[in-house]
């Protein structure tokens, strides 16, 4: 069995991510943490023609430096990223995170899908002020399909989340 190390240089997509607003929550990234079990760095096994696995394609550091890296950056360019007191906490469990090859006539396509518990955490009380499970999908069908993929999947993942209803603003 071998491992194929797929570098990922993820960068937010800038011009999608929404703004928070001036009087909206001030967050800052506690935790994310892997709770898929087993090597952190594991994407997906490697088949070679629908067969065996034969290895695995895994990413150059941990998935969850990576989405913490990625969550980090959307939400300083929300603005809603701060520090001090009444900040609340983010703390993300990664509990999926795979892939899966689509098999067509002429063509294939790699489909990503990634869950994740979300909670953000009032300092003060300890309690949490939001909780949800955000899952984010994407998909390459040409070119570097790991790479593709796995940055399409968690775009949509922090997409989904900062437009989450609670998460950037108190639900009313």
């Amino acid at each position: 069995m071998t491992q194929e190390t797929v570098c990922i240089e993820y960068r937010v997509p800038r011009d999608r991510i929404p703004r928070a607003s001036q009087d909206g929550r001030r967050i800052r990234l506690s935790s994310v943490r892997d709770e898929r079990g087993g090597d952190p760095c594991r994407l997906m096994p490697k088949n070679v023609g629908g067969g065996m696995p034969s290895g695995d394609y895994g990413t150059d550091r941990p998935v969850a430096d990576i989405v913490a890296q990625a969550l980090a950056e959307a939400l300083e360019i929300t603005g809603a990223s701060g520090s001090g007191p009444g900040v609340l906490g983010l703390d993300v469990s990664l509990t999926v995170f795979e892939f899966g090859v689509m098999v067509g006539f002429a063509r294939c396509m790699l489909r990503g899908r990634m869950v994740a518990e979300v909670t953000l955490t009032d300092p003060q009380t300890g309690g949490a002020v939001f909780s949800a499970t955000v899952e984010g999908n994407g998909h390459a069908g040409l070119g570097a399909l790991v790479r593709e993929a796995f940055a399409s999947t968690v775009d949509d993942f922090l997409l989904k989340l900062l437009i989450t209803p609670g998460f950037l603003s108190p639900a009313s």
